[in-house]
């Protein structure tokens, strides 16, 4: 986990010029982002489409055994 918050710092670092955000007295005044949000989104994210494509790939593999028996 470590290695990628490296990755995704090093790619956004080239992307972003100072100042990076604006700090504000609460979240919604701020557009800085939350760190632990964004993470647990991300992986979220992640486990539910690879858990979609994977029953995709299945699905057909099912498909394709039941049209073409061996």
């Amino acid at each position: 986990m470590n290695n990628l918050h490296k990755v995704v710092v090093v790619v956004v670092h080239d992307k972003v010029a100072p100042p990076f955000c604006t700090r504000g007295r609460n979240y919604w005044e701020t557009d800085c982002g939350n760190y632990r949000a964004a993470l647990v989104y991300f992986c979220t994210f992640y486990v539910i489409i690879t858990y979609i494509v994977l029953n995709l790939l299945v699905g057909l593999y099912a498909r394709y055994d039941t049209l073409y028996p061996n």
